[in-house]
């Protein structure tokens, strides 16, 4: 894992998750405070101990709170694309039709736009900011 996105791979799909969503950002309630946290209670507790006793905190409390909390992101992906396959095989929709791309419901300046950008060239911006289908909103 580097230093900023941690890669995970389930059944040959990738999903990347900024390193510091597994060591940022905890929040202890019983201390009211965010800490970082690896997964090195040793660590941990020798950054944080004096602050820790300051505040009146069990150290063994914060830790098995920041465990969960650690295992819970950890965890997260894959309890995600658990989640996203069992709403894709079991999910019957209420209204079909609404799931079903027709013409008729799309704006002309939007069919034009698909036709143009499916041309090759470069004149095709040009040619829809003639045709006021296309707006630059900031120049650059």
């Amino acid at each position: 894992m580097g230093s900023k996105q941690a890669k995970m791979e389930n059944d040959g799909k990738n999903y990347w998750m900024c390193q510091c969503r597994i060591t940022h950002n905890y929040f202890v309630r019983s201390t009211g405070k965010h800490f970082s946290y690896t997964g090195d209670d040793a660590a941990f507790l020798e950054e944080n101990r004096s602050e820790l006793k300051e505040l009146g905190a069990s150290e063994e409390e914060v830790l098995t709170e920041l465990r969960r909390q650690r295992q819970e992101r950890l965890k997260a992906p894959e309890e995600s694309l658990l989640r996203a396959q069992r709403i894709q095989k079991d999910y019957q929709a209420l209204h079909p039709e609404v799931y079903r791309l027709e013409l008729p419901y799309l704006q002309e300046s939007f069919l034009e736009l698909v036709r143009q950008l499916g041309q090759p060239g470069a004149t095709i911006i040009s040619g829809l900011k003639a045709k006021k289908i296309l707006e630059e909103v900031k120049p650059g």
